[in-house]
């Protein structure tokens, strides 16, 4: 099973990384891998677009679904820039409230 986690909000306009944020055996990443952009590939670090994560919704996927192969990805499509999305997020909250 291969479940793939869409965002929007980092990175250059129009670009994308697909990441795996668990720990996938490096020889299954590489043959799941394979159907993706593998230049787009990358994991979850600060020198890269994405940064760890904790406490996300894929570790309790895994222990739901632990008598399948489950492959947890994250892709992250980049859009404005940083100032840009806080703004409107600013803007959305007053509107809200």
């Amino acid at each position: 099973m291969i479940h793939i986690d869409l965002h929007t909000g980092l990175g250059r306009w129009g670009s994308y990384v697909l990441a795996s944020s668990e720990g996938v055996p490096r020889a299954e990443l590489s043959g799941l891998l394979s159907h993706f952009d593998q230049d787009k590939v990358q994991g979850l670090n600060s020198s890269g677009v994405l940064y760890t994560i904790r406490g996300e919704f894929t570790y309790a996927c895994r222990q739901r679904m632990s008598d399948r192969q489950y492959y947890p990805l994250l892709a992250e499509f980049g859009t404005y820039n940083i100032l840009r999305v806080l703004s409107a997020l600013r803007a959305e909250n007053r509107a809200t409230h």
